[in-house]
């Protein structure tokens, strides 16, 4: 179990090496989340994953804000990791479609800055 002081030293890394932090919720989408998402509604229609980072409990919403919100309720103080199923980001400014294709590409249509 992580305790507050724990979980200070960890947000603490984390937030000095972003890259590791990323890493990790890949990872863990990749391996665990994503597997038991294919073929689902939620897959189909771009939910967003909350992910607790280091306990890997998850939630999937419509709603980046209350997949959030419910994984916090349940892992009070958490170190969020979030991604829209199926897109290379959970938000986006301007225009193009970022969404990803079977072969893990990005398909970028057009118009934009393209990050």
């Amino acid at each position: 179990m992580l305790t507050s002081n724990n979980r200070a030293q960890l947000k603490e890394y984390w937030n000095e090496h972003p890259e590791e932090f990323q890493a990790k919720g890949n990872s863990i989408y990749e391996k665990i989340v994503l597997p038991n998402l294919i073929g689902t509604s939620a897959y189909q229609d771009g939910h967003v994953v909350a992910l607790d980072i280091e306990t890997m409990d998850y939630v999937v919403h419509a709603d980046g804000a209350m997949a959030t919100t419910l994984v916090l309720d349940r892992h009070p103080g958490a170190l969020i990791w979030r991604k829209r199923i199926g897109y290379k980001t959970v938000h986006r400014w301007g225009g193009g479609d970022w969404r990803e294709t079977s072969n893990g590409r990005k398909n970028e249509l057009e118009t934009g800055t393209h990050n």
